[in-house]
């Protein structure tokens, strides 16, 4: 049985540096990447895809998240594995979350972070990308890397 994000997964594996670069990562910092989908404890449906620098020693990891449905904690999760994944691993040095909705009601129903308190919401909001999918034409996805047609469904 395919899970929901093995088409994401494929997807990152084969234009991973053009997704990271939509994000706002600049081109020489992306292309030192490299995707794997993990598994996080007790977490069933799908895999979570995680940029993991190619360079040993490197002090960068970067979650992302493709978002095609409503979920209000969509946030709190992505934070929530993020950390996982970090103390899983001993990592110790920065990392960011990267949200890719396929559509702005989607973010739009997903709860702000600041439900705890606006100290967590300003200490999170800079380590947190959200792009929407469909704010984008092809013209401008292609602009960022031809590669990034595979996301052509998802534009207006």
């Amino acid at each position: 049985m395919l899970m929901r994000n093995d088409a994401f997964v494929g997807m990152v594996k084969l234009c991973g540096y053009s997704v990271l670069m939509l994000a706002g990562i600049p081109p020489e910092e992306a292309k030192q990447y490299q995707f794997r989908a993990i598994v996080l404890k007790d977490k069933r449906l799908e895999p979570d895809i995680e940029a993991i620098p190619v360079l040993e020693g490197a002090d960068k990891k970067l979650f992302l998240e493709f978002q095609g449905y409503k979920d209000i904690f969509i946030r709190y999760r992505a934070i929530g594995n993020a950390l996982i994944s970090c103390v899983h691993e001993g990592f110790k040095g920065k990392a960011r979350i990267v949200i890719f909705y396929t559509d702005q009601s989607f973010k739009d129903a997903a709860r702000p972070v600041s439900a705890f308190s606006d100290i967590i919401e300003t200490e999170f909001s800079e380590y947190i990308t959200e792009i929407v999918l469909n704010e984008y034409t092809l013209s401008q996805l292609l602009e960022v890397d031809p590669k990034l047609v595979i996301l052509a469904p998802f534009t207006v």
